[in-house]
């Protein structure tokens, strides 16, 4: 299968009114310069009642091809203000549950959480959140985090 066909099987299975085009919430904004334009961007609130998919959600969940073609899949949590660890972490363990089972059924993929943050995340919250572990297909996954609000902090998170 294609890239853009992978991408349109995907689309198909979220449903087009899922999409999202804005990337800012909470104060909060990922700036997509840098980033493979064949892309899907899954607003959460939106396609996870539409699918019937219960529990805490992340904002964003974006499919990419990264440099070496491979599909990733990147739940993605926008906190303008204070982080609470264990919050953050629930939300994108379920974004990560939401696309094996919606999205990629049958889709081989890899998973890249990632937390933007505004404010300072306070050290004793940072600890937390690198212990606990994103689970994607059997893989324990480390939360990456990025500022808010800075060109191409995607296009870095994703390379880092």
């Amino acid at each position: 299968m294609s890239r853009s066909e992978v991408l349109d099987t995907i689309r198909s299975r979220i449903g087009e009114e899922n999409l999202s085009r804005s990337h800012r919430r909470e104060g909060c904004r990922v700036y997509l310069d840098g980033v493979p334009s064949q892309r899907i961007t899954v607003d959460a609130d939106l396609a996870f009642p539409a699918k019937e998919f219960e529990g805490s959600r992340c904002d964003l969940i974006l499919f990419l091809f990264d440099s070496d073609g491979k599909l990733v899949t990147v739940p993605t949590e926008l906190k303008g203000g204070n982080v609470n660890a264990s919050e953050v972490h629930e939300q994108l363990q379920q974004g990560a549950n939401f696309a094996i089972r919606v999205a990629l059924q049958g889709i081989e993929s890899d998973c890249l959480p990632i937390l933007f943050y505004g404010k300072r995340i306070h050290p004793k919250q940072l600890r937390t959140l690198n212990r606990l572990k994103v689970i994607f297909r059997g893989q324990r996954l480390t939360v990456k985090i990025a500022r808010c609000n800075r060109p191409g902090n995607l296009a870095l998170a994703l390379r880092s």
